[in-house]
């Protein structure tokens, strides 16, 4: 839908419909030594949701609704802040930053019914540096096969991706009646501070695993 250069500063996207797309929005991370990219926001956005607040169906977004790419190995952090948005339907994840040294904080979002198209994606994803989940509410987030599993439908998730990543707060969240768990924090995330949530009608509360790495 949007992509967002990975040199590209001082970007303000806002106040858009994004459907039918792959994903809707891409903050690409350098490949090739450069300056890091810095004030990026996406603020007052429906992603994969119509303007008038109807469900696409045969329009949905097939990937991520909001995505903050990995750059190279060495090479700067990618960071994106979402704020005030409506995120829902998509594919794959809500919102989601993509392995080690990215950064994503999202706050007063709406995600919902994100996850349709996969077995390994939820609501939202902060799977890099330290990050910031505050004030969102991440509700019936599911999965293709409809069954109960440890990596998808979770309303907010921390991890699993590299390890020693993590760092991340989850505050002041609303996590309802998601296939998955509310909260899951998987192996490679450490360190997270999960505080002052609310939680209901989920698989589970808070769930943690360290899995094979035992990282977390």
């Amino acid at each position: 839908g949007i992509v967002i250069g990975p040199s590209a500063s001082d970007i303000l996207v806002e106040g858009l419909s994004i459907v039918n797309a792959m994903n809707g929005v891409v903050a690409q991370g350098l490949t090739v030594i450069g300056v890091e990219a810095s004030n990026r926001v996406v603020r007052g956005m429906l992603v994969g949701i119509f303007p008038d607040g109807n469900d696409p169906l045969a329009l949905r977004n097939r990937g991520h609704g909001i995505v903050v790419d990995a750059p190279g190995a060495g090479l700067p952090n990618n960071s994106l802040s979402v704020d005030s948005s409506f995120v829902g339907y998509n594919g794959e994840v809500g919102i989601v930053s993509i392995r080690g040294n990215t950064i994503v904080d999202v706050s007063f979002c709406e995600v919902v019914t994100n996850g349709q198209l996969s077995d390994a994606h939820d609501g939202i994803d902060v799977n890099g540096l330290p990050s910031m989940v505050k004030y969102n509410l991440s509700r019936d987030n599911t999965n293709l096969n409809g069954v109960v599993n440890s990596g998808s439908a979770h309303g907010i998730e921390a991890g699993s991706q590299d390890a020693g990543t993590g760092g991340h707060m989850i505050e002041n969240n609303t996590v309802l009646n998601n296939r998955g768990a509310g909260i899951a924090i998987r192996a490679g995330s450490s360190n997270n501070v999960v505080m002052k949530n609310i939680s209901s009608g989920n698989a589970a509360g808070i769930y943690v695993n360290a899995e094979q790495q035992g990282q977390t």
